[in-house]
């Protein structure tokens, strides 16, 4: 690799620093549904898999 070249990296001047904390971002319209739908689904689909497994063991 003749082109090769070593690029520095600087992350002194990161704009949040450890003792900062990132703020959560508000959830709302369609996006809040989608994930209370994905919840229900994990949810029925636990329920399915331990049913099946009990089913199965009788």
């Amino acid at each position: 690799m003749k082109n090769a070249q070593i690029i520095e990296v600087d992350f002194s001047a990161s704009p949040k620093t450890a003792k900062e904390t990132l703020s959560r971002a508000k959830v709302k319209g369609w996006v809040s549904i989608a994930f209370w739908g994905l919840r229900i689904y994990i949810v029925v689909m636990v329920t399915l898999v331990i049913y099946g497994f009990l089913r199965g063991a009788l």
